[in-house]
């Protein structure tokens, strides 16, 4: 994957062909994301065949997204129909539309933060829902507002997903919650949580970060 040549993908493209180990399909699955606009219509199959491991399929769509594919929507809206063990796919076709810099997939994000999905799925929206409002300013007021609530009355897992995503935000308007959370949260995780949120927060994006 590292190695980027036309030689790498096609050893690479085989192996998926033949390999029966589900781990590996999975690390092949990841190297062919290093392939960035030659591999969209291998990993859209993938998630559209009856791919063996659930990982692999899951970061087939994520990688997609991440790649800011034509093809992600469609692979990324398969993956959301589908129920897996611990909610691997769904959370997975999240990731993907999270990463895609598409505000089209906000809403799909939100309702998926909602009380009406689980609390794997609930998770999944917040993590994906703060890396597209890092990546698209016009989303980050409804993707603030939604974290923030979700910080507060989702369930651990969100919580947990929810505050991780404020911090990447970097904005200051988050800090009184946080700082609610750090003093007051109970669980320990969730207090260190949100303190790393709060540092990362205020000391700001380097400009070299904000290039970036």
């Amino acid at each position: 994957g590292t190695m980027g040549s036309s030689g790498a993908l096609d050893a690479l493209s085989r192996a998926l062909k033949d390999e029966t180990d589900l781990r590996v399909r999975t690390s092949i699955v990841k190297a062919l994301g290093a392939f960035r606009g030659q591999v969209d219509e291998i990993l859209a199959e993938i998630v559209r065949g009856d791919e063996p491991s659930l990982f692999a399929k899951a970061e087939a769509g994520a990688i997609l997204g991440r790649h800011q594919s034509p093809l992600a929507g469609e692979a990324c809206a398969l993956l959301l129909e589908q129920k897996s063990w611990g909610e691997k796919l769904v959370s997975g076709g999240l990731r993907g539309l999270g990463a895609s810099r598409d505000i089209r997939h906000l809403s799909v994000l939100l309702d998926h933060a909602s009380e009406k999905h689980s609390e794997r799925q609930r998770a999944a929206a917040a993590g994906a829902l703060g890396k597209l409002a890092d990546e698209v300013p016009d989303a980050k007021p409804a993707v603030l507002d939604c974290l923030l609530d979700l910080a507060q009355s989702g369930g651990f897992r969100t919580k947990l997903a929810a505050i991780g995503a404020l911090g990447k935000l970097r904005d200051s308007r988050a800090l009184g919650v946080l700082n609610r959370i750090h003093q007051l949260g109970g669980d320990g995780r969730l207090r260190r949580t949100a303190y790393e949120a709060i540092v990362t927060i205020r000391e700001g994006r380097t400009s070299e970060g904000a290039l970036q």
